[in-house]
């Protein structure tokens, strides 16, 4: 994986983040998904982070981002950020 580029995809649940990850999907070892973000759908995101290995989550509503963390949606070592400021850490 040393020419291997790294995605971070931010809207990842809505259709251009789901095409998007069809083009992941289909380049093998080509792109790793690094990152994935969105604004409420945190079990989507949730089933993308899990599928794709990703273990970094931003979750823009803070409520939602509350719920995912109750809940234990992701794996303990995913790192979920909340809120804007977890979007735009993740995306710099």
């Amino acid at each position: 994986m040393s020419d291997c580029k790294k995605v971070v995809l931010l809207g990842a649940t809505g259709s251009i983040g789901r095409s998007t990850l069809e083009v992941i999907r289909h380049a093998g070892d080509e792109l790793e998904l690094f990152g994935i973000g969105g604004h409420t759908r945190c079990r989507v995101l949730a089933d993308i982070a899990r599928e794709f290995g990703t273990r970094w989550v931003a979750i823009a509503d803070e409520a939602a981002c509350k719920r995912a963390r109750e809940y234990s949606l992701f794996a303990p070592e995913t790192t979920v950020l909340g809120g804007p400021e977890g979007t735009l850490e993740l995306a710099t």
